[in-house]
């Protein structure tokens, strides 16, 4: 073993080395690089060395490509991170600039933001933003009568004139409608289920009746069959021991005759 040509891989510059002698366990400098290190793995063929070397270099690259990979996932993720905060710094200027827009009443002349435009504070009439407390009465779209224009309600006819408060109600009689359809429906597959469940219940007890039925006629003729058989065996045991009986009787007459001739 000391005499046989050995290789090993120096791990700094990932070169084929070798020696006249087993090294392994022991510490050598690389020739090449001049680095020290200790041999852990030796090879007794170039050719194994180099399939080893090469494994090496594969697991390599898919480390790098790897690592080539999750930099450009993170790059990927600080970009639309910073695409996300430049959106929400020009929706938020666009909103303060939004919300810097006043609109004056024109009977009271106090001013008002879209904000307050946008929750209620303020009513758009005639595209004029009024005060709850200057706008002009409104006509009912349904009787004509005037009211106010924050009614949601007529006083007279008693309709919804709020357009999102008809829009709601009309959505929650159609939910109502089509969950009575549904629950219409679903009582009728029930009805029909149930209705189909006693139907196979009755045909099955039918059949089963006279399946019980027939199953009954088959051993009431089997019981007939073997007591006509019995009886029959009977009667020709008894046919058979009279005939026994008269042949002997005949004998024995045909005996005394023959006798009483001597």
């Amino acid at each position: 073993m000391e005499n046989i040509e050995t290789f090993f891989i120096c791990p700094e510059c990932i070169k084929i080395l070798s020696a006249k002698r087993n090294l392994y366990g022991a510490k050598v400098r690389c020739y090449i690089c001049y680095t020290q290190f200790k041999v852990n793995d030796v090879f007794f063929s170039y050719g194994d060395a180099k399939k080893w070397l090469e494994e090496i270099e594969r697991k390599i690259g898919l480390k790098a490509k790897a690592e080539a990979r999750e930099l450009e996932r993170l790059a990927r993720q600080e970009e639309k991170r910073t695409r996300q905060e430049a959106k929400e710094r020009a929706l938020k200027e666009k909103k303060e600039e939004y919300n810097r827009k006043q609109y004056p009443c024109p009977e009271c002349g106090k001013n008002a933001s879209r904000l307050d435009i946008d929750l209620g504070k303020v009513l758009i009439v005639d595209g004029m933003a009024y005060c709850p407390k200057c706008a002009p009465n409104k006509p009912c779209p349904y009787c004509g009568e005037e009211t106010r224009p924050t009614a949601i309600k007529c006083r007279f006819c008693g309709e919804i004139i709020d357009a999102e408060v008809r829009a709601k109600e009309k959505g929650r009689e159609k939910r109502r409608y089509e969950h009575s359809q549904k629950q219409k429906s679903s009582s009728t597959w029930i009805i029909a289920i149930c209705i189909l469940v006693a139907a196979v219940i009755v045909i099955g007890g039918l059949i089963g009746y006279n399946e019980y039925k027939e199953y009954k006629r088959k051993k009431e003729l089997e019981r007939i069959q073997k007591k006509f058989k019995r009886e029959y065996e009977r009667t020709e045991k008894e046919l058979k021991d009279f005939e026994k009986n008269l042949d002997k009787s005949f004998r024995n007459w045909e005996n005394q005759f023959n006798k009483k001739k001597r």
